[in-house]
């Protein structure tokens, strides 16, 4: 996650206007949104806001990705969206605010991008650090992708662990995976994962075309039909290559372990 500008210039037209509500164009701008309203404060304390936030973690239910009944956990999945890159945040000393039972205080609006809180969707994938980074790559800082590392050193990690006959390339500490296999670990099955995927002529549902939109609808169309949006190399039939198997190659445990050595080595210098 990184600080941008632009965001924080938005955020802080949009409190201004202190409005408790999230401006109708929000999603047409392709933002993410989090607000915090605190009346008798004379400065805003960002990192109570964002634990403010983080406390709705109990009333989010990960499998059914829905909020216990009369709560809130929307601001919870924003912070912790995997995808969301960038952050910018401003606040305003209102002193009539509209849309809250508090009708004076200070207003923090804090922007993000990509946007989370897409329908559908996980905020984040359970399993190893920085396993599923979004640039495919394996390259880990304090347990977070970074984009920024381009080698191992004393912030930047790279243990990539491949699998389903995988191998590391050690370039952009990323697995190259064999047909069949997609991911950052290659460990995702290179196929449809909904019915509705590519149908047949007069059939409703996702179509290839649709792969490339850049909105709400591709985001979804990707993530549910990898085979399709050629997100993936399928394996051809009878392929040696395919294979069930989830063990990691040889070559990516030495990395890993060499990796993390390293790691290591520089921590504790």
């Amino acid at each position: 996650m990184t600080w941008s500008s632009d965001l924080a210039i938005m955020a802080d037209n949009w409190a201004q206007n202190c409005k408790n509500e999230h401006p109708p164009d929000l999603q047409e701008k392709k933002l993410g949104q989090n607000l915090y309203l605190i009346s008798g404060a004379s400065s805003i304390n960002i990192t109570a806001a964002i634990q403010d936030w983080y406390k709705e973690k109990p009333y989010f239910n990960y499998d059914t990705l829905q909020c216990q009944s009369g709560k809130m956990c929307g601001h919870y999945t924003q912070v912790v969206w995997a995808t969301s890159r960038e952050v910018g945040c401003a606040y305003w000393n209102c002193t009539q605010v509209s849309s809250s039972d508090i009708t004076s205080g200070l207003l923090l609006v804090c922007n993000y991008r990509p946007p989370g809180n897409i329908k559908d969707l996980k905020p984040f994938k359970i399993g190893t650090a920085c396993s599923r980074c979004a640039s495919g790559s394996w390259w880990c800082n304090e347990g977070l992708c970074d984009r920024s590392c381009t080698t191992t050193g004393p912030t930047c990690g790279c243990a990539p662990v491949c699998l389903n006959l995988g191998s590391v390339t050690s370039a952009n500490c990323s697995c190259s995976c064999t047909p069949g296999w997609y991911g950052s670990d290659c460990s995702l099955e290179c196929k449809n994962y909904d019915s509705q995927c590519d149908p047949p002529p007069n059939v409703p549902g996702y179509l290839p075309d649709q792969c490339n939109q850049n909105d709400y609808t591709g985001t979804v169309i990707r993530e549910k039909c990898p085979k399709m949006c050629k997100k993936c190399q399928a394996a051809a039939v009878g392929d040696n290559n395919y294979s069930t198997s989830t063990k990691p190659s040889f070559l990516s445990m030495i990395s890993f372990s060499l990796s993390w050595l390293l790691l290591y080595n520089f921590h504790s210098i």
